[in-house]
């Protein structure tokens, strides 16, 4: 017989650890606090639980950055990496590139998985100029802080529409 465990179905043990609010839990479920020096469990079953989740961070995938909680959590953001260089594509889920069309004098988001583009969305922005074949490091900044803020623009215009 299989047993599925978790913090509140614990394994089958024969040794529990009493954390310091008095829970007994085995000690795959028990954590050590270092700063107040106190063993703690995560079994929330009984009473009041002696752990509490807290996010103090997040986390992006796609470009492997850490942001504090103020950043990951304030409306521009609203649960995305505050980065405009860093996108999913909405059809495939692929990490999206910024191409910069300096003939017709704009920028936008092009997916090199499915070839979807945020031109057909109005997702662009004004190119810089170019001061030759490939975009200086500033250059290629200006732009995708100006993709940024029409895709934030674009969400909020979406969300008033909803509301």
């Amino acid at each position: 017989m299989t047993t599925t465990t978790t913090p509140n179905n614990p394994p089958p043990t024969s040794v529990l650890y009493i954390d310091h609010s008095g829970h007994p839990a085995p000690l795959t479920l028990c954590y050590h606090a270092t700063s107040s020096r106190v063993l703690s469990s995560s079994i929330s079953d009984r009473g009041n639980p002696s752990t509490m989740e807290e996010v103090d961070s997040a986390y992006c995938p796609s470009c492997l950055s850490f942001y504090d909680v103020t950043t990951a959590s304030s409306a521009d953001v609203r649960g995305y990496c505050p980065k405009a260089t860093c996108r999913a594509c909405p059809a495939c889920g692929a990490n999206l590139a910024v191409k910069i069309d300096s003939g017709i004098s704009i920028c936008y988001y092009t997916c090199g998985h499915c070839g979807w583009t945020s031109e057909g969305c109005g997702v662009t922005s004004q190119a810089p100029t170019l001061t030759s074949d490939k975009p200086t490091r500033e250059e290629l900044r200006s732009a995708t802080d100006g993709l940024g803020t029409a895709c934030r623009q674009r969400i909020a215009a979406i969300s008033k529409s909803s509301n």
